[in-house]
């Protein structure tokens, strides 16, 4: 049974529906080494549990967080992102707001507004992941709970904001138009990024879809936002009265061709 709540709901024990067109999950993996063969997204070892905290449950003494995500000391988590239906495009923001404020997509100074340069929200389809917070071009700094190496960004609490479109998309077929991921022609990110970090290829790619819609097919006035925090596998159980899930294990690998 989910569990709703204004303009969002958790979908069982996984799922976050935030408005009428997008899922997201936490796909858990692990803090990437130097040397290794990355993947985009990453290798999924599973889907982090969420847990719904009410007022009473307070999580590093804040009481107004609404979503705890599970997130192990060793661990790193990516966003997994479904449409509720495919012909329905949403916009999606994405914000880390402690330990610091950044915008997760640009990597950039977070803006209220939409920006187009470089841009400051995800398409949804085509966009089907966020692997962590942009950190130039083509690569991302993963999202962690606790920090063990320079490749990663902690992440304490973290707010997404999805915005419905003004209208279903329709080209003159009546079908939606194409969308294309980043390539060669990307807008590189300006200089207000919090934290520059050369080309390293040690980092996780990340590529993130450009929108062929405008500025003007989306709706901010409706967008729906969820606040989250990260919370240890204890908090979890605790919050839950639920196991917490075991340790990251590299046999489960998960090798599906869709999210867990």
């Amino acid at each position: 049974m989910s569990k709703q709540r204004p303009g969002w709901s958790l979908e069982g024990q996984y799922l976050l529906k935030i408005g009428p067109h997008l899922i997201v999950s936490f796909q858990r993996t692990h803090q990437v080494e130097v040397g290794e063969k990355l993947t985009l997204p990453p290798r999924s070892y599973g889907t982090a549990p969420l847990v719904a905290l009410g007022q009473n449950q307070q999580v590093h003494g804040d009481p107004e967080r609404r979503i705890g995500v599970c997130v192990g000391e060793d661990e790193a988590v990516w966003l997994g992102l479904q449409p509720s239906d495919e012909s329905t495009p949403c916009g999606l923001r994405v914000a880390v707001t402690e330990p610091t404020f950044i915008d997760a997509v640009s990597g950039t100074l977070w803006s209220d507004s939409l920006q187009k340069s470089p841009q400051n929200y995800l398409v949804v389809p085509p966009q089907r992941s966020l692997d962590g917070v942009t950190a130039g071009e083509g690569r991302s700094l993963q999202f962690v709970r606790v920090d063990r190496s320079r490749r990663v960004y902690v992440c304490h609490r973290m707010r997404l904001t999805a915005i419905p479109p003004i209208r279903i998309p329709r080209n003159r077929k009546g079908r939606r138009p194409s969308m294309l991921l980043h390539d060669e022609e990307s807008e590189r990110p300006d200089s207000s990024i919090l934290t520059p970090v050369p080309q390293d290829p040690s980092l996780v790619p990340q590529a993130i879809a450009k929108d062929l819609y405008g500025l003007s097919f989306w709706s901010p006035e409706k967008a729906v936002s969820v606040e989250l925090c990260f919370i240890s596998p204890a908090e979890y159980q605790r919050i839950s009265g639920l196991e917490s899930p075991t340790p990251l294990d590299i046999q489960d690998t998960y090798q599906g061709g869709t999210l867990p």
